[in-house]
């Protein structure tokens, strides 16, 4: 229905998703320039409600929870019980004992079916929000100014908007912005009303390729079912080391105790396009596979979960059938990434 509604307002959609709204190309450069709105794909969200949510959220992603204020966002993850990322989220407290988490592109089905068979006997509501409500990105420096100019409030933290739903500031894409995570009447309503204020829209090819240039893993894209939090460079991003147990944490534990991996999320610059899936090869040794791709802008970039031959920036690497590329080094979630050893 989201998509439906975006393809009116000018969305070219393939395979359920709005792709561009007319040129790609001018979309990436809008949005090097300035302030531009994207709708992510395939956005989830579940709410929950009761005095126990605060702590099933605490218990059952890997982000801390249990500090978390009102107003306040954590980027977090569901790992199995072998500490492999199962999907990644935003979790919003709206207030005490409620909470709104964020997926893209995930199996809202198998979200609601994983939390839902832990709750039990818990006192809390899990309701899906994401057959009623849609998701609008601002991204860049005066996404907050830009709304406050069409009336809304200041979006300094999780805020409540009039025509329902919510509005709070989030790094999406690499870059400081707001979500806006309303009814898909006013998602509609405020596309338009951005757009006639000079907002351009932006659609998937070039988020994607700015998605990509940030060093930021797509869930399921470019993990697959066995990727640790420390190999997607996400370690900081979505991993607390003090909130106490959670499903996969001492496996994660032990990981950041040791700081040995075998493979890193990789961003790797290709001499010519190519395709998610093709393999990379260091002097004729399989290193792994590219997963996100992306050739707007003038660049051929793309990500891939590499063995260490690949780790050094400026490794030159092959791509199998043909062609080659150069490693630009794994992507890191901050200054306390894990060593390389």
């Amino acid at each position: 229905m989201r998509v439906e509604l975006l393809a009116e307002q000018g969305g070219v959609v393939v395979d359920g998703v709005v792709q561009h709204y007319g040129d790609p190309e001018a979309e990436l450069k809008a949005a090097e320039a300035g302030l531009v709105m994207v709708a992510p794909p395939r956005p989830g969200m579940l709410e929950l409600q009761g005095d126990d949510a605060q702590r099933f959220c605490n218990s059952m992603l890997t982000n801390n929870f249990r500090d978390l204020a009102p107003g306040a966002r954590v980027h977090t993850a569901i790992t199995d019980s072998k500490a492999r990322v199962e999907a990644l989220l935003d979790g919003w407290m709206v207030a005490p004992g409620n909470f709104l988490l964020v997926f893209e592109d995930t199996d809202m089905e198998w979200a609601h079916d994983r939390l839902d068979m832990y709750i039990i006997m818990d006192p809390i509501e899990l309701i899906a929000r994401h057959e009623e409500w849609g998701l609008l990105h601002l991204r860049g420096a005066g996404a907050s100014e830009a709304l406050q100019a069409l009336g809304l409030p200041e979006i300094s933290s999780l805020t409540s908007l009039e025509d329902g739903g919510f509005a709070g500031p989030n790094d999406r894409y690499g870059a400081p912005g707001v979500d806006l995570m309303v009814p898909f009447a006013a998602l509609v309503s405020l596309f338009s009303r951005l757009k006639d204020a000079g907002v351009a829209p932006v659609g998937f090819l070039a988020a994607e390729a700015l998605r990509i240039r940030a060093g930021l893993p797509r869930h399921p894209q470019d993990i697959g079912k066995r990727a640790f939090p420390h190999e997607l460079g996400l370690r900081d991003r979505i991993c607390s080391f003090t909130k106490g147990c959670y499903m996969g944490q001492e496996i994660i534990n032990r990981m950041d105790t040791m700081g040995k991996l075998t493979r890193r999320l990789v961003l790797v610059e290709l001499e010519q396009p190519a395709e998610p899936g093709v393999e990379l090869q260091v002097e004729g040794k399989g290193v792994g596979e590219l997963t996100s791709v992306s050739s707007l802008g003038g660049r051929h970039l793309g990500l891939g979960i590499l063995r260490k031959a690949a780790w050094e920036a400026g490794s030159a690497l092959d791509v199998i059938p043909e062609g080659s590329a150069r490693s630009l080094g794994p992507v890191r979630s901050g200054p306390d990434a894990p060593p390389e050893g």
